[in-house]
């Protein structure tokens, strides 16, 4: 286990990132979102008490998502040893097949867009906001 501190627009990781650690947020709270071309999906948002980089981490693959500190975040990053010792095999298999689900789920975001009829949902991000995170990642 490692304790870091992210500022605000700092990224805790980037799509292709192969460090496969898992981000409990402590304080703070952090964007996911996909980049395709200059539109910015937004996947997630993940507030203190929450982990981010499942995915990647259970299922052992490069991140799918860039994350960003939207303020200043600690988080405490588990890596797969931390992992090994404390999760028995078939727990490891549950949250595997987990997020192997949540990434077909991305992926259909992606794809379709979000269509929810209840419950809260994430609202696109403005120009504006889509620019800003372009600019922070040397795309525009």
């Amino acid at each position: 286990m490692l304790e870091k501190a992210f500022k605000k627009d700092e990224f805790l990781f980037k799509v292709g990132d192969t460090n496969f650690g898992l981000y409990k947020i402590v304080k703070g709270k952090v964007l996911s979102f996909l980049v395709q071309g200059s539109k910015i999906t937004p996947v997630g948002e993940t507030h203190a008490g929450s982990f981010a980089g499942s995915n990647s981490f259970f299922l052992k693959k490069p991140t799918g998502t860039y994350t960003v500190a939207l303020e200043d975040t600690s988080v405490i990053i588990f890596t797969q040893e931390d992992l090994d010792a404390a999760f028995p095999n078939w727990l490891k298999t549950i949250s595997k097949s987990i997020s192997q689900k949540t990434e077909e789920n991305t992926l259909q975001i992606v794809e379709h867009g979000i269509k929810k009829t209840s419950g809260t949902s994430l609202k696109p991000l403005s120009i504006d906001e889509q620019r800003h995170y372009l600019q922070l990642l040397n795309l525009v």
